[in-house]
């Protein structure tokens, strides 16, 4: 599939990891798990914004994209700024 001329899309809303990380006492660690892609703009573990940088990598140069995020998503931490 190519990039796309129009995105609408509401994401996963959860924060929480899908990995589960034992260590060697078999308790069990949160990991901080950053995405670090080229085509994204912030690196950050905030899979919100994450989603909103994918939706962006979809689009052709003059698509237009329509996403349901949480109101502090593009603010939090100051990574989407």
């Amino acid at each position: 599939m190519g990039p796309a001329d129009y995105v609408l899309t509401n994401p996963p809303f959860g924060k929480k990891s899908s990995i589960t990380i034992t260590n060697g006492e078999g308790k069990q660690e949160k990991e901080d798990l950053r995405y670090n892609r080229q085509d994204f703009w912030a690196t950050t573990s905030n899979k919100q914004l994450n989603f909103v940088q994918h939706v962006r990598t979809m689009l052709k140069t003059t698509g237009q994209a329509g996403v349901v995020v949480p109101d502090n998503v593009l603010f939090e931490g100051g990574v989407g700024c």
